[in-house]
């Protein structure tokens, strides 16, 4: 058994984020303070990207995670000027790669510490990550098809709901993970 501190600072750092980042983009919509939230977006975006470099000190998937996550951001600036639907395919495929890696990676240290249940919680959240990516990058692909993306458009409203509840699983993967590993 390893020491997993920086890992553990690290997740408390990447669950902070993402709970910042909610938080903005509730603020980003209400008119006035909508600076608010675009500030806080990217005060949390670097402390998530932070938090993966401190947790990449312990554990080696969350280092390359960090370096995705910064590859992801300029995909998505990209995507705001050009060729908005690749880029889109490309940054959603970059996105599970990170919940993938962070998950797996992390749950392979509290498996080392003995913490098989949030390793397998952080498992199951990978797997429904994947699934739901997985039918997004299909639903985008084919929703650039005229008449056939109206379908495509109307089945990615389930498909969001269930994205949803993987966020809110990421979200508590990263608590749980946390907790243990300090």
């Amino acid at each position: 058994m390893g020491s997993y501190a920086n890992a553990g600072k690290g997740m408390k750092l990447l669950f902070l984020s993402q709970i910042g980042a909610i938080i903005s983009a509730v603020f980003a919509v209400i008119p006035f303070i909508g600076v608010i939230g675009v500030i806080g977006a990217l005060v949390f975006g670097v402390m998530g990207v932070y938090g993966l470099y401190v947790a990449g000190q312990d554990v080696e998937g969350c280092k390359l995670a960090m370096m995705l996550t910064i590859v992801n951001v300029v995909v998505s600036l990209l995507g705001g000027f050009f060729w908005k639907s690749f880029f889109s395919i490309v940054s959603q495929i970059l996105s599970l790669a990170i919940v993938f890696l962070v998950c797996k990676s992390i749950g392979e240290a509290l498996s080392n510490i003995g913490d098989s249940k949030t390793a397998a919680f952080g498992a199951t959240t990978s797997k429904l990550y994947i699934v739901c990516y997985a039918i997004a990058i299909v639903l985008t692909i084919i929703g650039l098809i005229p008449l056939i993306g109206i379908v495509a458009k109307i089945i990615s409203v389930p498909v969001a709901i269930v994205e949803l509840v993987a966020s809110i699983m990421y979200i508590m993967f990263c608590y749980k993970s946390y907790n243990s590993l300090q």
